[in-house]
């Protein structure tokens, strides 16, 4: 007995666009880009006017968040940016901030913010970094309003050389000093409830209380919104925990054995470059 498929003989036309999904992609993701992922940029160029694919478009698009967006960088004074070795994005190479533009970097527009704003939903952020060397600038940010007037509702921000601090409508109580590698992650749970932190895989601790997602006042930038930030981006995933029915715990920890190769995943070839130190 044979089994036979028939196919239409036809092809996708040449430069069509192609969805290397993610493993960690589930219904209620809202964002994921890996620059280690092909899916994420094409032929790993991030030259001017090269797009940014978010892996998780599939369950986003459908949620009423477009994170479609392409670089943007100062030609006149540096030469194309790359990627660092391990694959991460870094803002320090994409020149001086001219006077007619606001940022540098990829935009990704308001959509998503306006997405937490209406919906208020439980997510939670994971990053990917590594701080090289001293800044006081976020690498990702975003400065709309809140529903306190406290300032940014995303943000992911290196410091001093040795800490990273990312946070969600609320600070996430304060940075945690790492020098190198991090995965690090924030779980926002609702107005008046405590920012949840967890670190390499690891429930760390509660921050401060948080408070509402304000209305977008500016979009969500990967990149320069100021002098010289010198942070490392890898991978980061926004999840809509009310969604996708999973929880934070789980997903943090499912994440860390994906990038390290461990767990359940132990043995797999999945895992990421920017993994050598730990």
């Amino acid at each position: 007995m044979a089994l036979i498929i028939k196919t239409t003989g036809t092809e996708a036309p040449a430069g069509a666009e192609k969805l290397y999904r993610d493993a960690l992609v589930a219904p209620g993701t809202l964002l994921l880009h890996d620059f280690s992922n092909r899916g994420t940029l094409q032929n790993f160029s991030i030259g001017q006017g090269d797009p940014l694919y978010d892996l998780g478009r599939d369950t986003s698009i459908p949620l009423d968040v477009d994170n479609s967006t392409s670089m943007d960088y100062n030609t006149e004074d540096v030469s194309a940016p790359e990627l660092t070795p391990g694959r991460g994005f870094s803002a320090e190479n994409l020149g001086v901030i001219p006077p007619e533009k606001s940022f540098l970097g990829f935009n990704l527009g308001r959509s998503l913010l306006e997405y937490l704003y209406t919906q208020q939903p439980n997510i939670v952020m994971i990053i990917w970094a590594r701080n090289p060397g001293p800044s006081a600038n976020p690498i990702v940010t975003s400065n709309s309003s809140d529903g306190g007037g406290n300032g940014y509702p995303i943000r992911v921000n290196f410091s001093g050389g040795t800490s990273i601090n990312a946070s969600i409508a609320g600070a996430a109580g304060g940075p945690t000093s790492l020098p190198g590698l991090i995965q690090y992650s924030v779980e926002y749970k609702g107005e008046g409830e405590p920012i949840r932190r967890y670190v390499n895989g690891q429930f760390e601790g509660e921050g401060s209380d948080a408070y509402l997602f304000g209305d977008p006042s500016r979009d969500l930038v990967i990149g320069k919104d100021g002098p010289s930030p010198t942070g490392v981006l890898y991978r980061w995933l926004i999840e809509d925990l009310d969604v996708s029915g999973r929880s934070a715990e789980d997903i943090v920890k499912k994440d860390w054995e994906y990038c390290t190769g461990t767990g359940e995943y132990e043995g797999l070839p999945t895992k990421r470059p920017f993994i050598d130190t730990l």
